[in-house]
C-alpha cells in the first residue's frame, strides 16, 4: 500500500479510502455512512440536563442530537453547552430542560455525503459533529472522533525514517 506523504495523498485518502495516484482507476468515494456511528444516543426536548450529564459520563459522549417524537432532529446539545449552563443551573435552583440550552439550528447531512464534504463542513463551521438523517429521521452521527478512529486503523502515514 502507498503511504501518505503529502496533502494530496491525504485528500485522496479521505475521498477514496486509500492513497491513490491520478493514474489509478477511480475508486468509490468514501461517504459519511462508511465511518458514521449508527447507534446514536439522543434526547428529547423536555429531558433534563441531568440526563445529559449522566449519559455523557456513562457513554463518554460529547454530542447528543435532540429529537422529537418522530425521531426528527430538532436540536443538538454539546458538552460545551452543558458547561456553559452549569453556573446558571446552580443559581437557578430549578430543573433546566434540554430545550432551554440546546442549539436549535442544526446542520444535518445525508449518509451519502462524501467524507471530503463532511470534513469541509465540520472544519469551516468548527463543528464537532454532524447528525445524519434520512427522510428527516436521525440515522447516525459523525464526529471528529469517527475520522480519527478510521484513520488510526490504517497504516497510512509515511515514516520518514524508513
Amino acid at each position: 500500500m502507498t503511504k501518505i506523504e503529502d496533502n494530496m495523498d491525504f485528500y485522496n485518502f479521505i475521498q477514496y479510502g486509500q492513497v491513490s495516484t491520478e493514474h489509478e482507476h477511480k475508486k468509490r468515494v468514501l461517504e459519511a455512512q462508511d465511518i458514521m456511528t449508527r447507534e446514536v444516543t439522543s434526547l428529547k426536548e423536555d429531558d433534563s440536563i441531568d440526563l445529559f450529564e449522566e449519559l455523557a459520563k456513562l457513554e463518554r459522549i460529547r454530542h447528543v442530537p435532540v429529537v422529537n417524537s418522530n425521531n426528527k432532529v430538532v436540536g443538538l446539545l454539546t458538552h460545551r453547552d452543558f458547561f456553559n449552563i452549569l453556573t446558571k443551573r446552580s443559581q437557578a435552583g430549578t430543573e433546566i430542560k434540554i430545550s432551554d440550552i440546546m442549539k436549535k439550528e442544526v446542520k444535518t447531512i445525508s449518509k451519502e455525503e462524501s467524507l471530503v464534504e463532511v470534513a469541509k463542513i465540520m472544519y469551516k463551521n468548527n463543528y464537532g459533529c454532524l447528525p445524519i438523517t434520512e427522510n428527516n429521521v436521525l440515522v447516525g452521527i459523525i464526529t471528529a472522533n469517527d475520522f480519527l478512529k478510521y484513520f488510526s486503523q490504517k497504516d497510512l502515514f509515511l515514516n520518514r525514517e524508513e
